[in-house]
């Protein structure tokens, strides 16, 4: 029996269960930190907390994913599960529609309706979620976030854990560095900064994020 275990229990995490159920995942487990409030995430049982021990008690036949939308603490865990040695599952929801010459990491979880079309590399942890489209030849990487609906264009190039909201779009040849944030519904057309947030179209700097 294929075991997938996700660290998270929450709206994302029952979203990455939902598409490893459709994947043929015949048992699906969750750990969290608040396991001892929670007994069920869906109709997935929350079973313990993510420590270290118990990440390494799990059977030898267990995969696991990280179901954690913020990027920083997806990153974490992923680093932590990695530095383990455990197997770290990809998910890429029947639905979604990935070229087979397209590269899909390990960690990313690609949800329905998505597209990634060839040339485009998805690096480890990512999330390209419902309806979003990653035109080609883009590099999306680590722990990045694409949200619903969201749109980027030919060679686009994602640095480290971007956020991209909802419904937003990124002009082809675009490069956003890391940490940036893009607000929802913003249509990017230059360059975004290292930890900037823009918003409104065309996209303009609204702050800097908060660390």
């Amino acid at each position: 029996m294929r075991r997938l275990v996700i660290l998270g229990a929450g709206g994302h995490g029952r979203v990455v269960a939902d598409i490893a159920e459709q994947l043929g995942w015949g048992e699906i487990v969750f750990l969290d930190p608040n396991w001892e409030s929670l007994q069920y995430s869906g109709t997935w049982p929350v079973i313990e907390s993510d420590r270290a021990e118990v990440l390494l008690y799990q059977p030898d036949y267990s995969e696991f994913v990280v179901g954690v939308g913020d990027n920083s603490q997806r990153a974490f865990l992923q680093n932590r599960l990695e530095d383990l040695g455990l197997p770290v599952a990809t998910l890429v929801h029947p639905n979604a529609v990935v070229s087979r010459h397209a590269n899909i990491a390990q960690g990313s979880v690609i949800s329905a309706g998505a597209v990634v079309n060839i040339g485009s590399k998805i690096e480890r942890g990512c999330i390209v979620n419902t309806n979003a489209c990653i035109d080609h030849d883009c590099t999306i990487g680590p722990f990045c976030h694409v949200a619903p609906g969201a749109q980027l264009a030919a060679d686009v190039t994602l640095r480290e854990r971007v956020f991209v909201g909802l419904g937003a779009s990124v002009r082809n040849g675009t490069t956003i560095l890391s940490d940036a944030v893009v607000g929802a519904g913003a249509a990017v057309v230059t360059t975004v900064e290292q930890k900037q947030v823009v918003v409104g179209t065309p996209a303009r700097p609204l702050s800097r994020v908060a660390r």
